[in-house]
């Protein structure tokens, strides 16, 4: 059997030990190797760890004993110490391999959901994404709404240009003559004289024909700005519905791929990687311990002439490749805020009546009655110089764009500070009065010194 040789061995009778003792205690040492390799072989992690490294301790002491003992191992000694080479290599670093490999998915899988996160928002973003569906949608609706805007700016430039024109005649039309009577005592020829003509008659004959076709186009033009104020109106509720559809959308879908795309990286960086780390430097020293015992046991078996543990071993084979995270894909906000939402889209769902002058003047410090809001135009606003105040008020998109239950308007000269409030004759009473002067128009005044109060009463009040 092994180390017989020890048996004459002149340490023997120092050690005050027989050979047969000796003898027993080598046996003894490798039937527990073999006991601690098979444990190593049916263990993972930490475990194989710690039992290879008894076997280590266990190929030292044998060492220490035994030093180079070829030809005094037994053909059993020498297939049990081969068998736990082959263990070694094969059942143990076989494991090992088979977790590195694990590992090294789970490090390609947790990459791959980074990533996916980023090919997620991009296929929404895409030409075929339904955020980009979304989006074409609205600008669609605003490239109508523009129309509707062009619209509603010819028919004003005409509806301005026919009032003018019917202002300017009517300021030509000149006095009117006086109306005869009748003779107080008629006679034949009086009644005769008094019925052959009259100048008032033909005066006021020859003007009302003269009237009509200026009078008729302003009443056409006034409808068809109506007509295109009401197209507006539809359109701007359809590209708001279509904006803030996309609105929810967009910001739900950036938001949820903020959170995976953090969710995601913060579980490679935090918790896989760590874990994946320490499961590494596991098997690397697993691996230095079982190379250094397939070297000592080598030389156990003349096999190699080093009796020293190696010092030189190459751990790539279980070294993991931590790849490094994409970054982070993009999704913006942005084009919510684009220039080209005209007028600016509200989402706010419900309108409150602070808000309740749309696209005109609000004056916070007028105090109207209780459910009105006080809003105003001025000289500032040329635009708005010849444009009825009923006009005004549908285009302006007060009470949230819905039609007011009532309005009122009155003139008055603007005052050292801007607002109703400050202007003169009392346009805060007198235009917060239900149909008060609704068709009346910021020059009907002087303009360049104007302020023209509008006071509307919402439908939720």
């Amino acid at each position: 059997m092994m180390f017989t040789f020890l048996l004459s061995a002149a340490v023997c009778a120092s050690f005050g030990l027989r050979p047969d003792a000796r003898h027993f205690g080598a046996s003894s040492s490798l039937s527990r190797l073999g006991d601690v390799i098979d444990s190593a072989a049916h263990s993972k992690g930490s475990k194989s760890l710690e039992s290879l490294k008894s076997a280590a301790s266990i190929v030292n002491t044998i060492m220490l004993q035994a030093g180079n003992a070829t030809e005094h191992m037994s053909d059993d000694d020498t297939a049990l110490l081969n068998s736990v080479i082959d263990m070694i290599g094969k059942s143990i670093y076989g494991s090992m391999d088979s977790s590195h490999q694990t590992d090294g998915a789970a490090i390609q899988a947790a990459v791959d959901a980074v990533s996916k996160c980023n090919s997620d928002i991009a296929l929404r973003l895409g030409e075929n994404g339904d955020l980009t569906t979304l989006n074409s949608r609205v600008a669609g609706y605003q490239q109508e709404l523009n129309g509707f805007q062009e619209e509603i700016d010819a028919a004003t430039d005409v509806n301005n240009t026919k009032f003018h024109e019917l202002q300017t005649h009517i300021n030509n039309i000149g006095n009117s003559p006086d109306c005869d009577e009748f003779p107080n005592t008629p006679t034949k020829l009086k009644a005769d004289n008094f019925f052959a003509g009259n100048e008032y008659v033909d005066w006021y004959t020859s003007r009302q024909q003269a009237y009509a076709p200026f009078a008729e186009a302003l009443d056409t033009s006034d409808a068809i700005l109506e007509d295109a104020i009401a197209d507006y109106g539809v359109g701007l509720a359809q590209r708001d519905v279509a904006y803030c559809d996309w609105k929810v959308e967009l910001e739900g879908g950036c938001a949820a791929f903020d959170q995976c795309y953090l969710e995601k990286v913060d579980y490679y960086n935090n918790q896989l990687k760590p874990a994946l780390q320490q499961d590494m430097a596991v098997r690397v020293d697993a691996y230095k311990a079982g190379e250094t015992i397939i070297a000592q046991i080598q030389f156990l078996l003349g096999l190699s002439t080093e009796s020293d543990a190696p010092t030189d071993i190459d751990t790539s084979r279980f070294q993991l490749t931590f790849l490094p995270v994409p970054a982070k894909g993009e999704c913006s906000l942005s084009p919510l805020d684009s220039e080209e939402w005209v007028p600016a889209p509200d989402c706010s769902g419900e309108k409150k009546v602070a808000e309740g002058c749309g696209s005109i003047r609000s004056d916070p410090d007028a105090s109207p009655p209780s459910g009105w809001k006080q809003c105003y135009i001025d000289q500032r606003d040329t635009q708005h110089l010849s444009t009825p105040c009923d006009v005004v008020v549908a285009a302006a998109g007060v009470c949230g764009g819905a039609a007011p239950e009532t309005f009122g308007c009155w003139h008055g000269t603007t005052g050292a500070t801007w607002g109703a409030a400050f202007a003169t004759n009392g346009v805060v009473e007198h235009s917060c009065r239900a149909g008060r002067q609704q068709s009346t128009r910021l020059d009907a005044w002087n303009p360049t010194t104007t302020t023209l109060g509008i006071c509307v009463k919402c439908r939720n009040h």
